[in-house]
């Protein structure tokens, strides 16, 4: 039922198991991790999908997309699994804090509404909607247009079936075809592709379903598991007040001085340089001969 993935360095494998801990710490259902580490994660009731090293560069695609594994193991899970079962994936910088999760007859979930997009909100997104509206008038999604409804993809809820196949078959080629497009600013295109296609297909109902989704401190956080055991994890997973300690925690060393002199900056200046990586990455796929 519930789905997640991790690769990458250990950390973020941490992250990962932590999240899916504390599913099963409160939930009977199954649990699926892909990932490329799966000797890291057996041994905790958990069902472990492997991912070969060329699996997730094929996913990721020519333009290097993180976002393209999620989008590729969602697709992958959901003809795997029988017709009409649930799955309801969820990012890996998530928490679960109990309560009820579940579809409810729902056809498509997303976690929370994050607002309309706009010139005060995603300007950068807006920008590119307005300075591009004939060439999305004539790309594979016409209509999407200052304005749109932007939820977050950090939990993602349907039932397996045909329309839900085809639906993430469009938003990986969607996003595919945004991601060309608008190079510059690729983070959250993927959730673009669900929020548009899922609200104009099946409609989005919002439902956190007891997940935290900690966005705005999951470097932090990452850093602070890269330091804990896996014994932590496993005890932080079903103690809600040891996670709560943790993001106080992760806060405090985002505000600190040291932290945004040294790691903030590695990572603004890893972030920048990939940015410009796949903007030329884009312009090979569109500009012959550069």
């Amino acid at each position: 039922m519930f789905v997640t993935f991790s690769y990458g360095g250990e950390a973020y494998a941490k992250q990962a198991l932590l999240c899916a801990l504390s599913i099963r710490a409160r939930r009977p259902e199954e649990v699926t991790v892909y990932t490329d580490r799966p000797a890291f994660f057996a041994g905790h009731g958990l069902t472990v999908r492997a991912l070969s090293p060329i699996e997730v560069a094929t996913l990721r695609g020519p333009l290097h997309y993180k976002h393209g594994v999620k989008l590729g193991i969602l697709l992958r899970h959901a003809l795997a699994v029988a017709p009409g079962a649930p799955v309801i994936y969820i990012d890996a910088d998530t928490y679960h804090r109990g309560g009820e999760a579940g579809l409810r007859g729902r056809p498509l979930v997303m976690h929370h509404l994050d607002g309309q997009v706009s010139e005060g909100f995603y300007p950068r997104l807006n920008q590119f909607l307005l300075s591009h509206a004939a060439e999305i008038a004539a790309g594979p999604q016409p209509g999407l247009a200052s304005g749109f409804k932007m939820y977050n993809s950090g939990l993602l809820g349907f039932a397996a079936s045909l329309e839900t196949v085809r639906f993430l078959h469009d938003a990986k080629a969607f996003t595919d075809w945004l991601c060309i497009r608008f190079p510059q600013q690729t983070d959250w295109l993927e959730q673009t592709a669900f929020s548009w296609i899922g609200e104009n297909r099946f409609g989005v109902a919002v439902d956190p379903m007891g997940f935290d989704h900690y966005w705005n401190w999951n470097t932090e956080v990452a850093w602070l598991l890269g330091q804990r055991s896996v014994a932590d994890i496993v005890a932080m997973a079903k103690d809600g007040d040891r996670f709560t300690a943790l993001m106080d925690e992760a806060k405090g060393l985002q505000g600190s001085r040291y932290y945004r002199l040294t790691h903030r900056f590695k990572k603004r200046m890893n972030r920048s340089l990939n940015k410009r990586r796949t903007i030329k990455r884009a312009r090979s796929l569109t500009e012959p001969g550069t």
